[in-house]
């Protein structure tokens, strides 16, 4: 009996420690889970806040007029791209420019540049500054200016104004559509073109002139005043998400360039007449530099901030260097097709021409 007994103690104790050691491992089990779950959902709330995306968006901001009669014609808005904010009052000619952060449901920073039109130079003057800047971010997005501008000029102009999106920006990787809404709704001839007529344009026509595998926009626009058979080509770039101006030369349609990406060149063929050459060097804000040849004379233009310089060379330096660059006989000149563009077009018939140019551009 007393055996008995001591075989059910010891049957008794050896079911309690396994209970024990089971009960043990669920805790163990349920604490990691909780870890686990816990990370989980630590995880899971950074990715939320990484892909919560900015209540600003990048734009251009009209101010809102509520009276014709409160404003002049020109524009006054916002362009905002990332943490930068630029302000333009076309009116009073002037340009702040600034960075910011979102704080309290506002944009809070400060203007560090300023370019004005100073009466007493009669030129357009930079300045840098330390202006605040605070525009409160109302619930339909548009910004409401708490500060105003122009403190430069002991002034606080349009204190309380509201700025509304009128223009969402992309990036350049969508340049195909900020083109072509650029085309429909912003390119204008100039007041100097001459009528519309399908051998002298407009054009347009697309080439990458600063390797960065997005090309610019080029625009012909014959003008009277310039040499028969020429056109003003107007280039246009991305920056900032947006179509910019960048500048203007003389340049024929269906001409031909030879690109050299390792050196960053591209030379210019002038088809009408072969004993004028032209070499441009791009760089990144699209400065040109060019030789020509005319009658045996030798110069070189180049343009600057205050516009075209001309600057005599030697025939040696000229020779130097133009077979530098024109001795590449293994190298396939790239002709520049141009597709005739009428501002009266349909958006219909702007959206067609513009695609047959961005395929032409892709296969080449």
């Amino acid at each position: 009996m007393v055996k008995k007994e001591k075989i059910f103690n010891f049957v008794l104790v050896l079911v309690l420690f396994v209970t024990s050691l089971v009960l043990t491992g669920c805790g163990q089990k349920n604490e990691e889970q909780i870890v686990e779950n816990t990370q989980n959902d630590v995880v899971e709330n950074e990715v939320v806040e990484e892909k919560e995306e900015s209540p600003i968006k990048n734009g251009k901001y009209q101010m809102v007029i509520e009276s014709q009669e409160e404003l002049p014609d020109e524009d006054i808005y916002l362009e905002i791209y990332d943490n930068q904010l630029t302000l333009v009052d076309g009116f009073a000619q002037i340009t702040q420019i600034g960075t910011f952060k979102i704080e309290d449901n506002k944009l809070v920073g400060t203007y560090n540049e300023v370019e004005y039109f100073d009466q007493n130079t009669a030129d357009m003057t930079k300045k840098e500054i330390s202006d605040e800047l605070e525009f409160e971010i109302l619930e339909d997005g548009s910004l409401k200016d708490n500060i105003g501008f122009g403190k430069i000029f002991d002034k606080t102009l349009y204190q309380g104004e509201t700025y509304k999106l009128s223009q969402e920006y992309g990036d350049s990787s969508d340049w195909e559509n900020l083109y072509l809404s650029f085309i429909k709704n912003d390119l204008k001839e100039s007041d100097y073109a001459i009528e519309d007529d399908p051998l002298i344009g407009p054009f347009i026509a697309l080439i990458d002139l600063n390797f960065d595998e997005v090309p610019e926009l080029l625009y012909y626009d014959a003008e009277e005043y310039i040499n028969a058979g020429d056109m003003y080509t107007y280039v246009y770039t991305i920056e900032n998400g947006k179509v910019t101006y960048k500048t203007k030369t003389a340049i024929r349609h269906e001409e031909r360039f030879v690109k050299i990406p390792d050196e960053n060149i591209i030379i210019h063929y002038d088809e009408y007449n072969p004993a004028t050459k032209e070499w441009m060097k791009v760089i990144q804000d699209l400065e040109e530099k060019t030789l020509t040849e005319y009658n045996g004379n030798y110069n070189m233009w180049v343009s600057n901030e205050d516009g075209e310089n001309q600057e005599d060379i030697t025939a040696e330096e000229y020779n130097k260097i133009t077979s530098t660059y024109f001795e590449n006989s293994n190298i396939e000149p790239e002709i520049l097709k141009t597709y005739t563009l009428m501002e009266d077009y349909t958006d219909e018939q702007k959206t067609n021409i513009f695609e047959t140019a961005v395929e032409e551009y892709k296969n080449k």
